[in-house]
């Protein structure tokens, strides 16, 4: 390995040192005991070298390491160091960093946490997801954001866990790391959060980030919340949804078959036609895809009403189009009556036969 040369002006004796860290390592197993001292090195691109170098080495470097670890917690900046040379190790960590987890010292544990996280490597799961339910919190979220960085379903259980624990230092992490898993196993639990005000906005997105039909239920609830923030984040989530079901599975039909199927009622319609004025852009379109999504004549009748907006007018226009009947004789009326302009923006989703007459009446236009 080749150290990079700082891109920060050094020393001539901060340029001495970095040539040391390249010659130590050169030696190999025999440079990593000095090399752990210039951990503590007063210059951050020392320290930077120092931590290349063990990480290069590799499998000689990894028990020292944890053992400075156990040891030496008098430095912030030492503790930093051989965390990040664990992290970036070219050897395999987990024996040696099983050991940290299981140390007498909480702070020794999060450190190791927080490593196996930073590796993502799924063979640590088993050994974090014990530290989930933890006695020291610091120690739990540790191992719930690990397990957040790791994904996938095999902690779903000890997360659950931590989200429905009452602790809120370990149920709000758990709530973005469910969120993220990939599990539809996650739904329920979230859902029975969802009424908690502490909680309501996070888990809310959470579930849009989930992308499953079935968290559209529990989040449509939150459209007739009395507070427009609740609502508008609800419509965010609902569109983040959607979006990531189509990336998933090619197709957005079931969250819409789903949202339909919910009931969405018309003071809710009514609030969320009248909240786009006050929303912001991007709030602004997912309230108008979300309404194309709700259908109904009233969400048709709020969709026509936006399709002269600069903002939203095109958003709208497709809208309606992927209402389909439920929408037809507002948008027959909007291109009986509309200028130019939401002419142009309504003939390219315009392609019923029963939209002949009002299209003949374009060609005078």
């Amino acid at each position: 390995m080749s150290l990079r040369p700082s891109a920060i002006a050094l020393s001539v004796a901060e340029q001495q040192r970095v040539a040391d860290v390249a010659t130590l390592l050169a030696s190999g197993a025999r440079g990593v005991e000095t090399l752990l001292t210039l951990l503590v090195d007063p210059s951050w691109a020392v320290r930077r070298e120092a931590v290349r170098a063990l990480a290069h080495v590799g499998a000689p470097a990894v028990a020292p390491l944890c053992a400075l670890l156990r040891a030496h917690r008098d430095n912030e900046a030492r503790i930093a160091a051989a965390v990040d040379a664990l992290v970036s190790s070219s050897a395999d960590v987990i024996d040696e960093v099983r050991g940290l987890a299981a140390d007498s010292n909480p702070a020794v544990v999060a450190d190791a946490a927080q490593i196996l996280g930073r590796r993502r490597n799924a063979r640590a799961v088993p050994v974090l997801s014990p530290l989930v339910s933890a006695a020291d919190d610091n120690v739990a979220v540790a191992a719930i954001e690990a397990l957040g960085r790791i994904g996938g379903p095999l902690a779903i259980d000890s997360l659950i866990g931590a989200a429905q624990s009452g602790n809120f230092f370990r149920t709000f992490p758990a709530i973005d790391v469910l969120g993220r898993c990939g599990d539809p196993r996650a739904i329920p639990p979230l859902a029975a959060l969802l009424p908690n005000p502490m909680y309501q906005l996070e888990v809310a997105r959470a579930l849009g980030r989930t992308g499953e039909s079935a968290a559209v239920r529990p989040l449509a609830t939150l459209l007739s919340h009395p507070s427009e923030a609740v609502m508008r984040v609800a419509a965010m989530a609902l569109a983040e949804l959607q979006t990531r079901h189509w990336e998933r599975f090619g197709s957005d039909e079931a969250p819409q078959a789903a949202l339909r199927k919910a009931n969405v009622g018309s003071a809710a319609v009514s609030k969320l036609t009248r909240d786009l004025t006050s929303a912001s852009v991007e709030e602004q379109l997912a309230i108008v895809s979300l309404l194309g999504s709700i259908g109904g004549e009233q969400a048709a009748a709020g969709l026509v009403a936006l399709l002269d907006s600069a903002s939203v007018g095109r958003v709208a226009a497709t809208a309606l189009k992927r209402m389909g009947k439920d929408a037809e004789q507002h948008l027959l009326g909007a291109l009986r009556e509309g200028d130019s302009a939401r002419r142009s923006r309504l003939l390219p989703i315009i392609n019923r036969a029963s939209a002949l007459p009002e299209l003949i009446e374009c060609l005078a236009d």
